[in-house]
């Protein structure tokens, strides 16, 4: 072969590889289930999570260096427990505090997502790294960073934006669905291309689970594995005050993702059935797939205890579906506004921060998704009905904790709305005990119109 040929041939492999390796790294974080859809493979286990408080020169810390801490460490680790069923953890390490090497003016960043420079933000998590590694921390044997200046921010104030995910987020064009792991290089010349948070000291606890589950979910063509539930443009919107509700326009506090607390002082929210199901905790059996056209009588084990069946989907089209999950003031979820029968549209064209998951709210004109649950116990309206997508979703009765939910056809909604509203008018007396078997019975067998019948 000629020299020539040699030189063309490599400069050919050296091409496909520098093409390929994105293709490939973004193959390996996640796996097409053929139920549940896309799910990520790397979100679970105990991540060895390194911890870099920062300050900046000029700048006085407000926060006591333990309660900072105990927030970025131990709380973290619980809520991830919690909300994984035992398959998430973090195993912390925490260095620092170590003194920037430039003043706050040369860090800082806009308050609006669409606003940040990357380049700030790579300045600040390249000096935060370069630090832990020159007192002897070995980067890459960690799976997770989270980086938090001791500077208490508010929108605008201070570093400007109090939380974010650096990686994969703010260092990549992930808005334009090219998302990725950006490498970060070391002073030392370390390259760290994993998951980076970054932290203000004031952060509550949801800010940071929230941004570790964009850190350790992954990547799929271009598109993290769990994004942002919020919408971009409201978040990006400037304004005198920002509420931690205003930008919760699909979904409000029934996902962490979508708003990162309810009220200051309480924990965040759990995670919805959708993003359980990307981050991987949730298995093929524990969902039932009721296609449009048929009838199905499922018990659904409340969302947040990991029980038998965790929730319906209901497919509308190849990208379209809808998700079905009990929520009950149970665990994560005990902060919550209202219980009962969540429904949400699911549309894979659409990008996160632009209405990928929408919550089909029973209550429109409640405040921020307060009764946006379908219930049979007097929760906002009795039933879902999608005429155009011939589906009804009829919550029935609740035992114990568990609800069971009727998925059926949208000809047979008025039918089945009959059955929840006589349960409830015999609340407590014998003839709901000797009537109710038989009921179910009919349910399961989808005679409907005989069920509602039976208990005239």
């Amino acid at each position: 072969m000629s020299l020539l040929l040699i030189k063309r041939f490599c400069g050919v492999a050296v091409l496909l590889a520098v093409l390929l390796t994105p293709l490939a790294a973004g193959a390996a974080d996640a796996h097409l289930d053929s139920k549940l859809g896309l799910v990520s493979d790397i979100a679970k286990g105990t991540k060895r999570y390194l911890v870099i408080l920062v300050n900046f020169p000029d700048v006085q810390p407000q926060k006591h260096l333990e309660e900072v801490r105990l927030r970025a460490a131990a709380r973290v680790d619980q809520w991830y427990r919690a909300a994984s069923f035992g398959q998430t953890g973090f195993a912390a390490t925490v260095k620092g505090p170590y003194t920037l090497p430039e003043p706050l003016e040369a860090y800082k960043v806009s308050p609006y997502n669409y606003r940040v420079d990357p380049r700030r933000v790579y300045k600040l998590v390249r000096d935060a790294l370069s630090l832990a590694e020159e007192d002897g921390t070995a980067l890459n044997a960690f799976d997770v960073v989270a980086v938090i200046h001791r500077c208490t921010t508010g929108p605008g104030k201070g570093y400007g934006m109090i939380c974010y995910c650096a990686n994969p987020g703010m260092l990549s064009k992930g808005r334009r669905g090219q998302a990725e792991y950006v490498p970060i290089t070391t002073r030392k010349g370390t390259v760290f291309q994993k998951g980076v948070v970054v932290m203000a000291e004031n952060f509550h606890v949801g800010f940071l689970v929230h941004d570790l589950a964009h850190a350790i979910a992954g990547v799929h063509q271009g598109t993290r594995l769990v994004g942002d539930l919020y919408d971009f443009e409201e978040q990006s919107r400037p304004r005198q005050v920002f509420q931690i509700h205003d930008a919760a326009l699909h979904l409000g506090p029934w996902d962490v993702m979508s708003q990162h607390f309810r009220e200051q002082g309480q924990p965040p929210p759990g995670f919805s059935l959708f993003t359980k199901i990307r981050l991987g905790y949730v298995r093929p059996e524990q969902i039932a797939l009721v296609r449009p056209g048929e009838t199905a009588l499922l018990q659904l084990a409340p969302l947040d205890t990991g029980g038998h069946l965790l929730g319906a989907k209901i497919p509308l089209s190849s990208q379209r579906f809808l998700l079905v999950e009990n929520r009950q003031p149970l665990k994560l979820d005990r902060f919550l506004p209202a219980s009962g029968v969540m429904i949400y549209e699911v549309d894979e064209s659409r990008r996160e921060g632009f209405g990928l998951v929408r919550a089909k709210n029973a209550d429109p004109g409640a405040f921020n998704f307060s009764r946006a649950p379908f219930g049979a116990d007097g929760q906002a309206k009795m039933a879902f009905v999608d005429q155009k997508a011939g589906v009804a979703v009829v919550p029935i009765i609740r035992q114990g904790n568990d609800y069971l939910v009727l998925v059926t056809k949208a000809s047979q909604a008025e039918a089945a709305q009959k059955v929840p509203r006589t349960l409830t008018n015999l609340k407590g007396s014998p003839a709901l005990q000797q009537k109710l078997p038989q009921v179910l019975q009919l349910l399961k067998a989808g005679k409907v119109a005989d069920a509602g019948n039976l208990l005239q």
